[in-house]
């Protein structure tokens, strides 16, 4: 991602206006969309700056958790940041395949 694209990015997950629990079936939200695509500042963002941001909510085609994400990627630094938050249930039901 460019350097552009980026600060828009961040302008808009600031906004508060802006709902980063909007989830599809096909991608997730905005969390899910972050870890998938490994953005750990895009994380650090939702989950410092917004408050709102559900790091609960289940989106994707199997209904994913973004921890959930993160495991089966192997993501370890994202796993970090997403079990320190305050709000994660790591028991978390979710429609998987596992």
């Amino acid at each position: 991602m460019s350097e552009q694209k980026r600060a828009i990015a961040a302008a808009l997950l600031v906004r508060p206006d802006v709902n980063p629990n909007l989830a599809d079936a096909t991608h997730g939200g905005a969390l899910h969309t972050a870890v998938r695509e490994g953005r750990a500042d895009v994380v650090e963002v939702l989950l410092k700056k917004r408050k709102d941001a559900d790091v609960n909510l289940a989106g994707g085609p199997n209904g994913e958790t973004a921890l959930l994400q993160a495991c089966r990627a192997c993501q370890v630094d994202m796993i970090e940041k997403l079990v320190k938050h305050k709000d994660i249930d790591v028991n978390r039901c979710v429609r998987s395949t596992l």
